[in-house]
Parts: structure tokens; sequence; C-alpha cells
């Protein structure tokens, strides 16, 4: 990959370290902020490099640009890290750029890889661009300052697909030299957003300990200590509804249950068991949210329970407790959720059977 020329996309913690991390690799990185935010990255601009601490050591040359069109042209791959809300206006910037072959990757995804081939069809009909998700970040990091980022710990693996699914097998083989960790295959990227274990555990955990949390303003251990009997059973129902969605569009997704299990060796019987005595958790110390418009909220709901609701209604799936949340946290915080989240018109799933959907997953229009 060395001298591969590639843009990241949104310089937050993740992007920093992705940055970095790229450029540690031979590779010509380029990374890209929003003109409203390019201020915060000053100092990258000013030194031409990222520092890394931690598991990684060292200062990397990384070319940082406020210029969609720079960002975009020539590079063979894009990597988005960004919260979902930020994932359109960046991809705004670079689609009027972005040039036939080329690779947009969303570090997670959250469905966005929909919305943004709607927006290709509309915008750049006739450019053949790969999209593509991930569903969760390879880092674990932190920005001590900006141009100083810290990296903990590495995920072990990164689930990923493309969109077209037909596509993912020889885009991992191209995007493995990237990556230090491993990249498995998913179905497509409709089962990345659905096996995204936020969409289970987050905005629940914060509406059943939003008393606790205005009150202490989150000084207590979230998933130790919130992630109670009572909250791990209504987290299961959230987890059969999100399993059964996934069923009516032929997709095995694996039980919250099952992913803690294997993905921390845990034993129990239920979700509060193996949440709750998961030394991973309870280490951390208070790590609760301070306020309930945490991005568990904000984030989670439009962006993860919204499109599943979407989906499940779709298929004729029940799937009233998600139903309930979206339904609570909209009047909690006076925001229709459901209108701002990802539905099926902002997606360019409306009005498509299951079958037109899988289809489109699979295959692209």
């Amino acid at each position: 990959m060395s001298q591969t020329k590639v843009s990241v996309l949104g310089a937050g913690n993740g992007g920093q370290a992705l940055a970095a991390d790229l450029s540690r690799g031979g590779c010509d990185t380029t990374l890209f902020e929003h003109p409203d935010f390019v201020s915060g990255i000053a100092p990258i601009i000013e030194n031409g490099e990222i520092r890394m601490t931690g598991t990684m050591e060292g200062a990397f040359p990384v070319r940082v640009t406020a210029s969609g069109e720079e960002a975009a042209k020539g590079a063979r791959f894009l990597f988005m890290v960004s919260p979902s809300f930020a994932q359109r206006p960046l991809f705004d910037e670079v689609l009027p750029w972005l040039e036939d072959g080329a690779t947009v990757v969303f570090i997670p995804g959250n469905f966005f890889s929909f919305e943004a081939s709607k927006l290709l069809r509309e915008k750049r009909p006739g450019v053949d661009v790969t999209l593509a998700e991930t569903d969760t970040l390879p880092y674990a990091c932190r920005l001590d300052k900006p141009g100083t980022v810290n990296i903990w710990g590495m995920k072990q693996k990164v689930n990923i697909a493309a969109l077209p699914a037909e596509r993912t097998r020889s885009l991992v083989e191209k995007l493995r030299p990237f990556f230090v960790i491993d990249l498995w295959e998913a179905p497509s990227t409709l089962a990345i957003g659905l096996q995204n274990m936020n969409l289970v555990f987050h905005s629940s955990g914060v509406l059943l300990n939003t008393g606790r949390i205005e009150s202490t303003k989150g000084a207590f251990r979230f998933y130790s200590d919130g992630i109670t009997e009572s909250v791990g059973k209504l987290q299961q129902k959230i987890d059969d509804e999100r399993v059964a969605t996934g069923k009516a569009f032929g997709i095995d997704l694996k039980s919250a249950l099952e992913f803690m299990r294997d993905c921390y060796r845990m034993e129990g019987n239920t979700l509060h068991e193996v949440v709750a005595n998961n030394p991973a958790y309870s280490s951390h110390g208070n790590d609760a949210p301070k306020s309930v418009t945490h991005r568990y909220v904000t984030e989670d709901v439009p962006y993860l329970l919204v499109p599943m609701l979407e989906l499940a209604s779709a298929a004729g799936v029940r799937a009233p407790v998600v139903d309930a949340v979206v339904t609570m946290w909209s009047a909690i915080l006076d925001r229709n959720f459901r209108g701002e989240g990802r539905t099926m018109k902002r997606l360019g799933l409306e009005g498509m059977s299951v079958r037109q959907i899988m289809e489109h997953a699979e295959r692209g229009f």
C-alpha cells in the first residue's frame, strides 16, 4: 500500500488515529476536516504531522485540508470516521469530486451507506463508487490534544461490508494491508447496521437510569451498576426484536448474549450477568453519561433505532419495545427523532418490498 493516496474524512480522535496509522504504514495520507471546524486542528496544519502515544508511538506526516476537492481527487480510498450526525455534511463536501473506482468506507456506518448511495444516484449519476461500512472503530483512543492521539487498545476484529455486498470479498482483500486487525466479511451493510450492539445497550440503558444520571451527574458505572437485572430484561426484548428484524431480511444475526460471550469470553445466562460482571467495563470506574443528552441517545436513537424500526415495519415485524424507547426519548428531549432519523426515504428505500431492499443491499442499483 506504499504511497497509495488515501483520505481520512473527519478529524476527531478516531480520524486522527487512523490518519496517523495509515501514514505510519506508508500511505500518502490526507486528513480532511469540514471547513466549519478546521480551526480545531490548527496544530496539525502547523506541524504537518500527528503524534501517536500509547500502544503506538511516533510522529507521522499527514496533509491537512478543508477542501473536499483536494481530499477526493486522486484518492483511491476515503475513510470517514465521524459521528453519525456529521456523516452527511462531510460526504456532501467530497461528493462532487469522487472519482470512478474510489471506495468510501464509513467507520462506523450506522446505515449511512444507503443514504450515500441515494445521494450518488441523485447528484453523480454514472460515477462508479464502492461504499462500505464497518460496525466499529478499530482503535480505543482519545485525544490528549489536537495532533496528539493516545491509543490504549485495538479491537480484535472489525466487521465490514460493501454496498453492493457482491463487492465485499474483493474489498476486504484490498483493505487488509491497511489494518493491523482482522477484517471480517459481513453479509451486507444492512447486517452491519443491525448487528451494532449499541442499538441494544445505549439508549435503553440511559432511559432506565435517567433519574440516576440527572441526580448524580453520571457518578456510577454505566454497565456494571446501571445494567441491573430488570434493565437487562428490557434490553433482551430489544435484542429479540433486532434479531427478528434481521431474520425477515435473511440475516442470521448473533444475539447480544452470544456476542458478549464470544467477544469477552464471559459466562452468564442473561445480559445482566454477562455485562455487569465484565471486567472490561467494571474497571473504568464511574463512566456513565453525565447528561441524558449524551450521544448514547442523540446519536443512537435517530441513527440506529429509527432505521431498525423502519426496516421492521417494512418487513411486518412487530417491535413495540424499540418503538416505546424512541417514543419516550422523543418526549423527554422534546424532539421528533422519527422525523430526524434515518427513515426509509432518507435511505432511498421508501416503498420497496423486503426482496427489493435485499436486492439493493446485494447488488446496488
